[in-house]
Formats: structure tokens, sequence, C-alpha cells
């Protein structure tokens, strides 16, 4: 800090650019465009750089939890008095239990102007190695966002208000979509331009593995003589393939032309969707029959669909070493 480049935090571990004012404390990830990595101390740490330039650690093996406790303590001497609940930002919070339950670890430093077309604009900064994130205020929506084009390419780190970056780009609907980044480990966008085929083809490939929030993209052109199909894959995902399809489904009417979207698989049948009270006017491909003797294979247990298609074939629970839909198929041996 002699030399005039950067300043020293409270208890002289760490060390911030001067542009800071002040190194560590409170509102430290608002002061500028990436002040969190620059003037936090907690992010500081996570990235254990000695000194030399700053921002960086004196003390590279001072415990996170240490630096942790002081950023609390500075904190709570200026707790923010917001107008709302929804207006608390600036805390550190890190991955719980699952995505609904993140754990605060920090006090809230700041007000945000509250929720909007219900978005929040505090948002997450980047997570760091030790699984937690800071949080800071964003302005709302790009007006470059605006005539139904999407925000996109974010991240999501708990389904909270606060748990998801900021979206970093505005998609353009005509040529472009949001889909899920296959890069990504925490529930990342990515705004790709969309496949374009030739009249008459239709554009393939995109997937959605279970408990995905988006769809991956198109890669491919269907050939003249298929068409793009969707099939369900097991836990609630599905796949699209170019097919030649035997059982086509999905149109409105089972007994009506109409355009089909999937392609049952073996065995399975297209029915009517069930509307309540309503007559069906949608179908669906379903294995459309009770669970008997031996239907499971290799010890498989069956279970049937609940309400509204009871007794209805729904899934064989196979025992260790088999999968598939009727445990047929042997679990190829993994090498020691």
């Amino acid at each position: 800090g002699a030399d005039g480049l950067g300043i020293l935090s409270a208890d002289q571990t760490t060390c911030c650019p001067a542009r800071c004012g002040k190194c560590g404390g409170a509102h430290c990830a608002i002061r500028f465009h990436g002040s969190a990595d620059s003037c936090c101390q907690m992010n500081i740490a996570a990235k254990a750089m000695p000194c030399g330039i700053p921002p960086c650690t004196r003390f590279s093996s001072l415990p996170g939890s240490v630096v942790l406790a002081l950023e609390v303590q500075e904190a709570l001497k200026a707790p923010p008095k917001c107008q709302y609940e929804e207006d608390q930002c600036g805390a550190r919070w890190k991955t719980g239990a699952d995505e609904y339950n993140p754990v605060q670890q920090t006090p809230y430093t700041t007000c945000c102007q509250g929720v909007v077309f219900g978005q929040s604009a505090c948002k997450a900064l980047p997570i760091q190695s030790d699984n937690t994130w800071g949080t800071a205020c964003f302005p709302f929506n790009d007006k470059n966002c605006l005539n139904g084009n999407l925000e996109c390419e974010k991240e999501i780190y708990a389904f909270t208000p606060f748990g998801s970056t900021r979206n970093q780009v505005c998609c353009k609907v005509a040529t472009h979509d949001c889909v899920q980044d296959p890069d990504s480990k925490h529930y990342g966008s990515i705004c790709v331009a969309r496949v374009q085929c030739a009249k008459g083809q239709d554009a393939c490939g995109r997937s959605k593995k279970a408990g995905s929030i988006l769809q991956t993209a198109d890669n491919t052109c269907c050939p003249c003589n298929t068409k793009c199909y969707t099939i369900d894959t097991d836990g609630g995902g599905y796949k699209t393939k170019c097919l030649d399809c035997a059982v086509p489904c999905g149109r409105d009417y089972v007994n009506k032309p109409g355009i089909d979207t999937q392609c049952c698989l073996p065995r399975q049948t297209c029915i009517p969707s069930f509307h309540g009270a309503a007559e069906p006017d949608t179908t669906h491909c379903a294995y459309d029959f009770p669970c008997s003797k031996d239907l499971c294979k290799n010890g498989g247990k069956c279970r049937v669909k609940q309400f509204p298609y009871a007794g209805q074939f729904d899934r064989c629970d196979c025992a260790p070493g088999f999968k598939g839909v009727f445990c047929d198929k042997a679990v190829a041996a993994t090498a020691a």
C-alpha cells in the first residue's frame, strides 16, 4: 500500500486496488463494475494470489473462514434499511442441500430497486471455487431486449430471486435461440444462431436431460424423406431424431390429420390425452396396457401410472445390472 498502487484491509491481510477506496467491508461488490473481485476480501482470498500487484492476499494461507468472519463483522456495522424485503442485496450465499435452499453466509449490505415484472435487481456474481457467490444490484431489462427479443446467457446457482447471474446478451428471436449451455455446470444458457434448413426439411437434434431447464440447440437438418420427432428418454427428458416414423403422434386428434411431434417407441401407441371433463384434443405416446407377469425382465418390478391414467403401465424398476424400459438390457461392465 505504501507505493500508492493499493490499499490494505483493516486487518492488514489483503491488498486492494486504490480505486476501491476501502479494502473489504460493506458494499464492496457494488463500488464499480467488477469491484466484487477487486474490493471484497472473500473473493480475493478465494483466488489465493500472493501479493505483488493488487488485488492480492498478503498471507495466502489465511483461512477463508477468517476472511468471511471479518467481512460479516464489517457489514454488521452498517446494515441497510430497505423499504421492502425484496430490495435487500449484497449478501454472500453458498449452495445448500438443494437449489431451492442456499445458505446465507454474510448479511445484506445494500438495497436494490426491488422486484419488477417478476425479476429482482439483485443478481448473483460469478460463483467461486468454494461454491459461494456474492450479490449486487444491476439494472433491469436492457432496452435492446424489448420488441420480443430474449435476455440470455446467465447461470443459475439457486432458484431464488438472487440466485442467478445477470443475462449478458439479448437473443434475437427471429434468427437465434436461447438454449442450454452444454459447458455450464449451473443451468447456464447461451444464445446460438438457429439452424437454417432448406424448404421442406426439419431442423433437428435438440434434446433435454431430466432436470434441465432448457433444451439444447438443433444441430442438423433432416433428409426430405424424414421428419424430426421427439422421443422420451429416462427420467422425464427427451431427444429428437430424424425418422421415418412407424407410429407418429402428438397431433390434435388421434383420428384426424395434423402435425405430429412425437415418434412412439416400440410397443407404444398414440392415445388421446386427458383434459378433465373436456373432450380430448391432444395425443401422446403411451404403453396402453397394464402390468403383467414377466413384463419386466431380470427381476424388475412393474409400476403403473396413477390418475388420470390409472392402471396403465408406467415403467420397470430394474434390478442392479440391468436397464431399458423392460429391464431387458444388461449394463455394460466398466473396466476396473
